[in-house]
């Protein structure tokens, strides 16, 4: 999406999980949890003081990015649009705010596969 001139947003959740899942960082799929704030009591368990804000936290971004295309606001830590030069995305996690995005190195294999890929497409 950079490379056509869009912005687009990354993020790498590392919120811990809870309950049945205790012991996992944050596993794929978590984050909708705090997109919807909907948490299976028999799964999760209790919810908490930072399991609340992080839900205001991570609602407000994707609210914000359906309704202005920006998921910055008043308040919450700056999410950088990607560039390729600075390789930024949004660790959302008991931290949250702009870091490197972590493992780019192991991205090289897959930028390859689909430029050959996509060459493959054109005419």
């Amino acid at each position: 999406m950079t490379h056509t001139g869009q912005n687009s947003y990354l993020y790498y959740f590392t919120y811990p999980s809870k309950g049945k899942m205790v012991g996992h960082r944050g596993i794929h799929g978590a984050e909708l949890k705090f997109l919807s704030g909907v948490f299976r009591k028999s799964f999760w368990g209790e919810m908490d003081d930072e399991d609340r804000k992080l839900t205001e936290t991570v609602s407000g971004y994707w609210t914000r990015f359906a309704a202005t295309g920006d998921p910055n606001g008043l308040g919450a830590p700056h999410w950088p649009a990607y560039e390729t030069k600075t390789d930024l995305c949004l660790e959302i996690g008991h931290v949250v705010g702009p870091r490197p995005i972590p493992h780019i190195d192991k991205y090289e294999v897959i930028q390859k596969s689909l430029k050959v890929r996509l060459a493959k497409l054109q005419p």
